[in-house]
């Protein structure tokens, strides 16, 4: 059985109660929704993405699609913004720590550096607002198959967003963008759950 030497959960804090992304009409390197940085020192454990979840709190107004894109960095690209959540080892028997670091929401992010784009997915086309408050969005890493589920609905759904499998090394990012043309005034708003690994 692989042993990881971490294995750990991200949620936002309050269960029910979502956090805003930017108003993201494109996509723009400078604007995801998720970072997570391995501040693990060279040498020490890489981060392997298991799952995010998205649970749509607020539908953003007038947008008219969902677009994905998940893209990896050699930096910390995290600039400002958003929300600092703390992960949380899922296994009661072990005290590990993580070494990642996870902003979520309306987040500004640095240029690139040595970006490398791993994801690409149209998940949702559906006339405005596009997102319904219950719309779940599942995002599994290293998993392809069967995924088949709906890309539009008037009523609340879950969509499966595959995506294959990446690593983060130490000192490298994960940056998770979703963006929504024709999107206005109101952005969406999202909870969170990730699920990751750590081994060195």
């Amino acid at each position: 059985m692989w042993a990881p030497d971490g294995l750990f959960r991200v949620t936002n804090p309050t269960p029910g109660t979502g956090i805003a992304q930017s108003i993201v009409t494109a996509f723009a390197a400078v604007s995801p929704l998720v970072t997570l940085f391995n501040g693990n020192a060279a040498g020490g454990a890489s981060i392997y993405p298991d799952y995010i979840k998205l649970i749509c709190a607020a539908a953003g107004a007038s947008s008219t699609s969902g677009q994905l894109a998940a893209v990896l960095d050699t930096v910390d690209r995290y600039t400002s913004g958003g929300s600092l959540l703390t992960p949380v080892n899922a296994n009661m028997k072990s005290t590990v720590a993580s070494g990642a670091v996870v902003h979520f929401g309306a987040i500004v992010a640095a240029a690139a550096t040595a970006a490398r784009l791993t994801g690409r997915d149209t998940i949702k086309t559906q006339a405005a607002p596009c997102w319904v408050v219950g719309d779940e969005i599942f995002i599994k890493f290293g998993n392809t198959d069967n995924t088949f589920g709906p890309t539009n609905g008037a009523a609340p759904n879950l969509y499966p967003a595959p995506c294959g499998q990446v690593v983060v090394a130490p000192q490298s990012s994960l940056l998770v963008y979703l963006w929504n043309p024709a999107n206005a005034a109101t952005p969406p708003s999202w909870e969170l759950e990730m699920g990751y690994f750590e081994r060195s």
